[in-house]
């Protein structure tokens, strides 16, 4: 219908105060997904990402994004945040990798207040961003609790404590009962048998246990044969791509498999990775880190929060403390989070836990 024909419709509905009948959307006018994230880098200051303009549709009013990988691009708190309009307009993104992007709290806080409302996000990857702490964790919380469509966080190598990270796989898991785990594949996407079986072959050679395999642990594998050792020295340096002396476990898979690209490889990873188990005995408790100089001035500053001196902080005095020092988000949540006894006021022990948070971030 034309629009000139609509008008003359609507003129007649209106009689009867019926809705306007709104003419066809012309998608040859509406921006592309390249469009929409050039000009939000013009808005915010920043030079597009080349790498990202690649990937993005560039068909007028095309919004059928799936899945958004950022992992092979560093793209940091600004790229990120220039993303969220084309996050905002693509309605059935399921997925979004940010791994290794040296992000920080407050771009983690306003992606969970964009994605709180989003209609198909379901697996959110943040692992190696090792600035995210006590405020990213907060939110991601609140998101998973919120939008239970998340079900599937990954947050390994963050300074996220365990014991909020255990808070948040709690929830998770409900979502994860309640709509059940996602199920995402992809063409470019190495088979489960043979990841595993490259994952197995791996671990074997990483005799040291540190991650990585050097010469010596690779050329162990073939015989003291002068032809055999220079043929494992050939075959290391073919996948040492980045000339470092050591071999990850990316550059083996990409030996492996190499019609894949290097955003292939770290999608096949990151699908069969475990998202947000904690091992508890993994690392130290944040406080067992602070030196006594450090405790000091801690014990110091919950002597000024007590203000009735009883020994304990009540949610009054907590938030009328830390809501003079710190922009810390939902301290309602936080208290929530560390009142560990449920007591509804926070001991020494645990705002100790809490401020740890902050000293090491």
């Amino acid at each position: 219908m034309s629009q000139a024909s609509s008008r003359a419709v609507n003129e007649t509905f209106k009689r009867y105060d019926i809705a306007e009948l709104n003419p066809a959307e012309d998608m040859s006018k509406l921006p592309s997904c390249a469009d929409i994230y050039r000009s939000s880098c013009g808005s915010m200051g920043i030079k597009p990402n080349s790498a990202l303009l690649d990937v993005l549709p560039k068909s007028p009013g095309t919004y059928n994004l799936l899945q958004l990988n950022l992992s092979a691009n560093y793209c940091g708190d600004k790229g990120l945040l220039s993303l969220m309009p084309v996050i905002n307009k693509n309605k059935n993104l399921q997925r979004l990798i940010v791994r290794d992007n040296g992000l920080h709290n407050a771009t983690i806080t306003q992606l969970c207040d964009h994605l709180i409302t989003h209609p198909a996000i379901c697996v959110l990857d943040l692992s190696n961003n090792t600035h995210l702490s006590i405020d990213a964790g907060m939110a991601l919380l609140s998101l998973a609790k919120k939008n239970t469509h998340v079900r599937r966080l990954g947050l390994n190598k963050t300074s996220i404590s365990p014991q909020l990270q255990k808070k948040i796989t709690a929830v998770i898991t409900e979502n994860q009962k309640k709509h059940g785990i996602p199920k995402l594949t992809s063409q470019n996407l190495i088979p489960r048998t043979d990841f595993f079986r490259c994952k197995a072959a791996y671990d074997k050679l990483d005799m040291n246990l540190d991650g990585r395999i050097g010469i010596s642990e690779f050329s162990s594998n073939f015989s003291d044969n002068i032809h055999d050792q220079h043929q494992a020295r050939q075959l290391y340096a073919v996948m040492d791509k980045d000339h470092s002396g050591a071999v990850d476990f990316v550059e083996y898979l990409h030996a492996g498999f190499p019609d894949l690209s290097r955003a292939d490889i770290l999608f096949t990873i990151d699908v069969y990775s475990v998202y947000s188990n904690v091992d508890p005995t993994a690392s130290l408790p944040p406080e067992d880190t602070l030196s006594i100089d450090e405790k000091a001035e801690i014990a110091s500053i919950f002597r000024v929060y007590d203000t009735d001196q009883d020994g304990f902080l009540s949610p009054k005095e907590l938030r009328n403390g830390m809501g003079k020092s710190w922009l810390v988000g939902n301290l309602d949540e936080i208290l929530k989070t560390f009142d560990t006894d449920g007591d509804e006021k926070v001991s020494f022990e645990e705002f100790l836990h809490l401020m740890s948070e902050y000293y090491k971030s």
